[in-house]
């Protein structure tokens, strides 16, 4: 019996006994009974639905694909990858540690197809210069989310929140290197800024962690609306890969994690592995410091002519600077301290050591570097 039926049954029955004989006991009788019958069949629907609602939403177990990437220039991953991974999922998590309610609107109207994505990267700014060199990676996944009908989100931080201020703040100064007459003040800089640097990339993962176990309560008690209602929900996880750490902290939680390199091999640079361990508050020896300057230094002085790549250059990188000590470093960057113009010290020293050491020289042209074999 459904609950309309019965509240006109009440109803009539009010009339009935308004309309007749409202002082005899066996109208009265007939509207207890029929008041009782009402609330118990009330009860019990309720009690029914709120076990089906239950068990559907803790069926809903939380499956999530990991995909490691250098999260930089649009050829990171390749197009093929990303829609079968978006095909195979429910949610989408982008990492943009920005995030905004108004982000996401916009975001979710491009996966329905109703929004461009040209004129998303418009709406936020985004010139088509910026579009196809810093916001490369950004420009592939908007284009590639579009018409893709998948439910898109983040468990970053927000546009407002101060650590995501910090962290944006203080990007300019990791590309920074404090040239001093003293190598190890040199070194003293890079471990400091990376150790500082890293604490706040830490709080950020685990806040990310706190954000995920919301996003998993939200899917289970079906709290968003784009998401079908299914035994398992698949969430595929675009992240770049300095962020390993991530994936332990995931594992903590009920969700089943898994992940994949968009590439393989995959190679860090050492930026890169500096970033892995400060995070991991690992060891980092002053050679490790050393080879990350000279790679700062090396992509600095001859051009980022690799622009849309990061795995052969990084390749490159780890194949020529263990060719030089720790002695060598310190005596290069010493020299840089003391010239007017260390961009123009380094390349002259750097050359003629290399030359010296029978090492192949950054080329001159993104061709160039194309046709090396590495």
């Amino acid at each position: 019996m459904q609950l309309s039926s019965l509240s006109v049954g009440y109803t009539l029955g009010i009339v009935w006994v308004t309309n007749t004989v409202v002082r005899d006991f066996t109208a009265l009788l007939f509207l207890l009974t029929l008041t009782l019958l009402l609330g118990v069949s009330y009860l019990v629907w309720a009690q029914k639905s709120s076990i089906r609602q239950g068990a559907a939403n803790a069926a809903s177990a939380v499956r999530v694909d990991i995909l490691f990437s250098h999260h930089q220039y649009d050829t990171d991953v390749s197009t093929a990858l990303f829609k079968e991974k978006l095909s195979q999922s429910d949610i989408f998590l982008m990492e943009y540690p920005a995030w905004s309610t108004e982000w996401e609107k916009d975001i979710n109207a491009i996966s329905r197809g109703e929004m461009a994505p040209s004129n998303f990267l418009l709406r936020w700014n985004v010139s088509e210069e910026e579009a196809n060199t810093t916001f490369q990676f950004l420009k592939f996944q908007v284009e590639n989310l579009y018409q893709s009908h998948i439910f898109v989100t983040s468990i970053d931080l927000a546009a407002d929140d101060p650590l995501s201020v910090a962290i944006q703040d203080y990007l300019p100064v990791m590309d920074q290197i404090q040239f001093s007459t003293d190598f190890t003040k040199t070194l003293e800089f890079e471990r400091a800024k990376y150790s500082y640097f890293m604490n706040l990339q830490r709080t950020r993962q685990q806040q990310m962690l706190q954000s995920f176990n919301m996003l998993v309560t939200a899917i289970q008690q079906g709290e968003l609306p784009s998401v079908p209602e299914k035994p398992e929900i698949n969430i595929l996880y675009l992240l770049g890969s300095n962020h390993v750490r991530v994936y332990d902290l995931l594992q903590q939680t009920e969700a089943e994690v898994t992940k994949e390199y968009a590439r393989a091999p995959y190679t860090y640079d050492y930026a890169g592995e500096l970033t892995l361990k400060f995070i991991a508050e690992e060891p980092v020896s002053d050679l490790l410091l050393a080879y990350g300057l000279v790679q700062t230094q090396i992509m600095r002085t001859y051009g980022l002519y690799w622009s849309h790549d990061k795995e052969k250059p990084a390749r490159f990188l780890k194949t020529v600077i263990p060719a030089f000590t720790l002695e060598e470093i310190g005596s290069l960057f010493t020299t840089m301290a003391q010239a007017s113009n260390p961009d123009m010290a380094f390349m002259q020293l750097y050359s003629r050591l290399s030359v010296e050491k029978e090492l192949v020289l950054p080329p001159a042209k993104k061709e160039e570097f194309d046709n090396l074999t590495i």
